[in-house]
C-alpha cells in the first residue's frame, strides 16, 4: 500500500486479528488520532476465520489530521465476550510531504 494523505477517500483500513474470530457480533476498529482523541468505525467482518476486519474510507474528513496514528481491532462476540486488540501504528501525510 501507498502512503495515506490527509483528506484521502479512497481508501479501505484493513485490521488482521492473527485468527479466526468466529461467534463475533460486532466488530469496530479503534483509533488514536496524533492529537490524542480517540474514536471508533463499525467495521465489515471480511473473513471471520483468518480475523480480518475493515473500514471503507469515503469522506474526506474522517483521515483529517496527518502524524502517527493507532488503530486496533475492538469486538464483541455473541456470548458477550469482548477482545481489543494490540495497537498499529498507522502514519498519515500531509499532501505533498515526503
Amino acid at each position: 500500500m501507498g502512503k495515506i494523505y490527509v483528506g484521502q477517500s479512497k481508501l479501505t483500513i484493513e485490521v488482521d486479528c492473527k485468527g479466526s474470530i468466529s461467534g463475533v457480533q460486532s466488530q469496530r476498529i479503534g483509533f488514536k488520532k496524533p492529537n490524542n482523541s480517540m474514536g471508533s468505525w463499525v467495521a465489515t467482518l471480511v473473513n471471520e476465520n483468518t480475523g480480518i476486519i475493515s473500514y471503507q474510507i469515503t469522506d474526506e474528513n474522517i483521515i483529517d489530521e496527518a502524524g502517527n496514528w493507532a488503530i486496533w481491532a475492538d469486538l464483541t462476540f455473541n456470548d458477550g465476550r469482548k477482545l481489543v486488540g494490540e495497537p498499529s501504528k498507522l502514519i498519515v501525510y500531509n499532501v505533498g510531504q515526503l
